[in-house]
């Protein structure tokens, strides 16, 4: 099961929060990976800003939510 916590979610959004709404867990990865195989490079799934979809964003999703 995943852990689910109350976070204070800043102006800017949450990190790793990809489909926005208000939570990071499997569903941003989900979304990730759609982008991914859409090759359509969305911004919106550039989690770890380097500027490129791939697997390292995936990564980063998954680090955030071992760390809640």
């Amino acid at each position: 099961a995943l852990k689910e916590a109350i976070v204070y979610i800043p102006e800017e959004g949450l990190k790793g929060d990809v489909n926005g709404d208000g939570v990071v867990d499997g569903t941003d990865i989900q979304v990730v990976i759609n982008i991914i195989l859409a090759e359509t490079n969305d911004p919106v799934g550039d989690v770890n800003g380097d500027g490129e979809v791939d697997g390292t964003d995936i990564q980063e999703i998954i680090n955030i939510i071992l760390q809640s």
